[in-house]
């Protein structure tokens, strides 16, 4: 897609804000898809990623309270500074499971996932029975135990842009790339500085994409 960009919109930000926008709008569309009664609230892994965050935006516009899970009290209070709204929870407290139950005040119906592996699992022991996880990552990059995704009937559903044109209409993508637009001119400070290399440092950005603590994209100037 061929996407005209304001002159407002830096580098950077516009660098990640279709990506991630078209990611977040995309989880949370499969999310309350047919979903009967609509969920009050939305449990959220990797919350203090970019994707994360959008989720959380896009949440908040549809009325959603959102649950952010974060490993670190230091991230906690870092993105509840950047992005206010719903409940910021750091999985590395003990008891982060209580607090998760404690705050939700009810059965939880619909988590998004970016991680994987144990993250999964933990999701299914929140869960109400018959709930609905999407899964848009596997940061973990480890096995998840499944078993009460069965004894309760959850359901998973992944997705990934990939197939995005394939599972939207007309409507809704040009809706994605407004909200896009829109989220990047309102809300910069939800996106991570980006690195600039030119092309004769094209081995040091190859480097760069893949280095720990990496924010924001790897941009080329020519």
């Amino acid at each position: 897609s061929l996407v005209a960009l304001p002159g407002e919109l830096s580098d950077d930000v516009s660098t990640q804000v279709i990506i991630n926008t078209i990611i977040a709008r995309q989880v949370l569309r499969l999310g309350l898809r047919d979903m009967s009664p609509r969920p009050r609230l939305i449990l959220q892994s990797a919350a203090n990623s970019a994707v994360g965050k959008l989720i959380t935006i896009f949440a908040l516009q549809e009325g959603l309270e959102p649950i952010r899970l974060v490993r670190e009290p230091k991230s906690a209070d870092l993105l509840r500074g950047i992005l206010p709204g719903g409940h910021v929870i750091s999985t590395n407290a003990e008891g982060w499971q209580y607090e998760v139950r404690n705050v939700a005040r009810g059965d939880i119906a619909l988590a998004v996932d970016g991680v994987g592996g144990p993250m999964l699992t933990d999701l299914s022991r929140l869960l109400a029975t018959k709930g609905r996880v999407v899964l848009y990552g596997t940061l973990a990059d480890a096995p998840s135990d499944m078993t009460l995704y069965s004894h309760k009937a959850l359901t998973v559903t992944g997705t990934t842009i990939l197939t995005w044109q394939d599972d939207t209409t007309p409507k809704e993508r040009d809706a994605d790339m407004r909200a896009a637009i829109e989220v990047g001119l309102a809300q910069k400070n939800v996106f991570g500085g980006s690195s600039e290399f030119t092309l004769k440092e094209l081995d040091k950005a190859i480097n760069a994409v893949t280095a720990p603590g990496k924010s924001g994209n790897i941009i080329l100037k020519f």
